[in-house]
């Protein structure tokens, strides 16, 4: 890589930092997000996935004492069920890739907050979710341990089909 390309993908990065900041703070402006609640940002749109990760939203708010939780997620289904998962979510918001992309930038170079929680085993950059599927490890272990930091959570089972 020459030095032209690096400083064109440092400025692209930069540009989006600086966007998920401005975004970040739409977002807390219109959602009216209290201090006491938690913040669920879903950047994908799978869907298996993503309902573990809302399986286990109640247990979330409860065991780390929050008042609330608030959904944003590009994908309009988990937008649309979120609230069928608990009744601990205050407020949802449907995002466009770009912008979950840039929350994930801002949050990646600076944790501006210890509510925030990013529901997706391979983002942000680092993480090695597959990895431990291939090796076995439960999703529900995953996302509870791994992302929740809820280390002895109780497992939820859940037959139900989620189809809309």
């Amino acid at each position: 890589m020459n030095v032209e390309d690096l400083n064109a993908r440092l400025n692209q990065s930069a540009n989006q930092v600086w966007d998920g900041v401005a975004i970040w703070k739409k977002v807390k402006s219109e959602l009216h997000m209290p201090d006491s609640s938690c913040i669920l940002l879903f950047p994908s749109a799978k869907r298996a996935a993503n309902i573990v990760f809302l399986r286990y939203i109640e247990q979330l708010v409860k065991r780390k004492e929050y008042t609330c939780a608030y959904v944003l997620a590009v994908d309009e289904w988990t937008v649309k069920n979120a609230s069928a998962f608990t009744d601990s979510i205050a407020g949802t918001m449907q995002l466009s890739e770009y912008e979950s992309a840039c929350i994930l930038k801002y949050y990646s170079l600076i944790e501006f907050s210890n509510r925030f929680y990013v529901c997706d085993i391979t983002f942000p950059e680092g993480r090695l979710g597959e990895l431990l599927i291939e090796n076995s490890i439960p999703i529900d272990e995953i996302v509870c341990a791994g992302v929740y930091r809820m280390y002895d959570y109780e497992k939820v089972y859940n037959e139900q089909e989620y189809s809309n």
